[in-house]
């Protein structure tokens, strides 16, 4: 019988400290948006050069949001993506890499054939991971504050300066998660959710 092919394994409850969290209903439209919009800007701008800074930055958000999640998740099955999906997900991140870049720099927002195949091909595997540890399966329960934990984090790790790398260790990895969650940067990220849905409401 062939192994399961779904990246879960089975739920263990981890201790997450005694801070207790609950999410506004922004904060919830703003993890769906992210998902929705970030799939859309892929689909339908990413190939034909049409998408903006703001979409750039909110691709970039998804795959940190998605990568740490890759480490730090409670539900996928973590061995199945080192073992199968990893070199996808390196192209995922070498080919948005250079796009981002070129993005930054050159104001250029037309993606090369390679760079398009590798960041097609990892958001798929970037909404399997988001889609799980966010709404759960029919087995387990999502996770969405320890999803918009991860979000602040990665936000926090992408907007301090000189700060360019994350611990490896896993559990010294989900006490920064935890101390970044219960700090102001949580408002700041609102702050940043409201300005980018005045821009759309803009255009």
């Amino acid at each position: 019988m062939g192994r399961n092919k779904k990246p879960r394994r089975p739920y263990h409850e981890k201790p997450i400290g005694s801070f207790v969290m609950f999410l506004d209903q922004w904060e919830i439209d703003m993890l769906k948006g992210l998902f929705t919009d970030t799939a859309f800007a892929v689909e339908s701008k990413l190939h034909r050069g049409t998408m903006t800074l703001d979409d750039v930055q909110m691709l970039r958000d998804y795959i940190n949001l998605c990568t740490a999640l890759s480490i730090t998740g409670h539900l996928i099955d973590h061995e199945f993506f080192e073992d199968n999906t990893r070199r996808q997900w390196q192209r995922l991140q070498q080919g948005f890499h250079t796009f981002y870049q070129r993005c930054i720099h050159e104001k250029c927002f037309t993606c090369t054939a390679e760079e398009l195949d590798a960041i097609r091909e990892g958001i798929v595997i970037a909404d399997r991971i988001f889609q799980l540890e966010m709404f759960g399966d029919d087995e387990v329960k999502g996770e969405p504050i320890w999803v918009y934990s991860n979000l602040l984090y990665v936000k926090y790790v992408t907007d301090v300066p000189n700060k360019k790398t994350v611990s490896v260790d896993l559990t010294r990895l989900e006490q920064e998660i935890l101390r970044v969650r219960q700090g102001p940067y949580r408002r700041k990220l609102k702050a940043i959710y409201q300005a980018r849905l005045g821009r759309r409401k803009n255009v």
